[in-house]
């Protein structure tokens, strides 16, 4: 779900820059703006505000919210996405904990282990 707020925030950042100037970013936000990197392309300035960069990023994250809020909301969504990412997780941490707890063990003897009670 990340890599979908990532592409949305930067797809809205590629199409800030060509049209977002200079000037309207400071009628937006009423005071000149904090430009980081300024580029002349074709006699056209493109300016990377930290504004536009901020906004960018903020719809990115609603984007992220909305996508998990499809997904948690419809069962179908639910099932394909959240529940094989949570198996995919419990095994994860399954393995994790077995190779943690694995060399704290006692060794398994006779009459001891999981070979034992079966």
């Amino acid at each position: 779900m990340l890599a979908v707020g990532a592409v949305v925030g930067a797809a809205l950042l590629a199409l800030g820059l060509a049209i977002v100037d200079r000037s309207l970013t400071e009628e937006s936000v009423g005071r000149p703006p904090n430009v980081l990197p300024a580029v002349d392309l074709a006699g056209r300035e493109v300016v990377l505000t930290e504004a536009l960069v901020r906004v960018a990023t903020m719809l990115g994250g609603v984007a992220v919210l909305l996508l998990g809020a499809v997904a948690l909301g419809e069962e179908r969504y639910r099932r394909r996405v959240l529940d094989d990412e949570l198996a995919r997780a419990r095994r994860v941490m399954a393995a994790w904990s077995y190779h943690r707890g694995a060399p704290a063990a006692p060794p398994a003897g006779p009459g001891r282990g999981p070979a034992a009670r079966a």
